[in-house]
Parts: C-alpha cells; structure tokens; sequence
C-alpha cells in the first residue's frame, strides 16, 4: 500500500511514521463492534499494554464515560 516511487519524494517523515505492518483485519473488524468507551480502553490496556491505573486516568483526563452510566 505504498505509493509510486514518484510520490516518495518529500513522503520521507510520513513514510517512516507508517506502521511496519497493516493491523490484523480480524482485529479491526472485532474492534469496530465495540462503543468507543470499551475501544479506548481495550486499545490502551491490550495494544498499548498500559497498566489499568494509567488507563483510567487516561480516560478520566479524556472525559470518556464510564460504560453503563
């Protein structure tokens, strides 16, 4: 999914700040179901592997509510 030699000129910093590889569809697919409450914290807690204190207050600075109120 990477453009035409053409268009690398100058694409550099943004080419390099592509992730090495495309996320599992599965993955995205599954997370697309979720409310984006649960989204945020699954992807903080499980891909990013913050501990649960840092992602609370995470979502607390973020104003996320918590799911079921």
């Amino acid at each position: 999914m990477r453009p035409p030699r053409r268009l690398h000129i100058g694409l550099g910093p943004w080419l390099r700040a592509l992730p090495a590889r495309l996320p599992d569809p599965a993955l995205t697919v599954a997370l697309a179901k979720l409310a984006p409450a649960v989204r945020v914290a699954y992807v903080l807690l499980r891909i990013e592997g913050m501990p649960r204190y840092a992602v609370r207050v995470q979502l607390i600075e973020l104003r996320v509510r918590r799911p079921g109120r």
